[in-house]
């Protein structure tokens, strides 16, 4: 008799587990933040698609504007990483060519260059960027501009 309720019991704790199994399989998972890094420089896009992939984010790159009108297309990023020194349209211009591709839902964009921000600041803002950062990058300062992202 106590075999016949041991197994019962096992069986019954088979029947919990896989009811779990299911439960959190089907649920859906959080969306990781999606950023497009624009930059045609190999070196900087790669360590920053390695640095921020270790945080956590989903990361596209793109060296050019015309891919990166195409990657912002077929991954609608939540932020957006632009160079300014781009090569055939600097990242201001390609800025407002993403706002305007993405109206329905427009990702936090920010720049990033080695030029000084002085003037590029005000520029970068009339774009429609959110921010400029200097390279090279203060990590802590970019990982908190795209950690905001999530609240909106």
């Amino acid at each position: 008799m106590l075999e016949g309720a041991s197994i019962s019991g096992f069986v019954r704790q088979m029947e919990i587990l896989q009811a779990l199994t299911i439960f959190f399989m089907h649920r859906e998972m959080p969306r990781k933040v999606q950023v497009l890094v624009v930059d045609d420089d190999d070196e900087v896009s790669m360590s920053l698609k390695d640095l921020l992939e270790l945080e956590g984010y989903a990361v596209t790159l793109a060296g050019t504007a015309p891919e990166a009108l195409r990657e912002a297309q077929r991954h609608r990023p939540d932020v957006i990483l632009l160079d300014i020194n781009l090569p055939g349209i600097n990242g201001l211009q390609l800025a407002r060519l993403l706002h305007e591709a993405m109206q329905r839902h427009p990702p936090r964009m920010a720049a990033l260059s080695g030029l000084s921000p002085e003037n590029l600041d005000v520029a970068a803002r009339g774009a429609g960027l959110e921010a400029f950062f200097r390279k090279p990058v203060d990590m802590r300062a970019l990982l908190a501009f795209i950690a905001r992202s999530r609240l909106q």
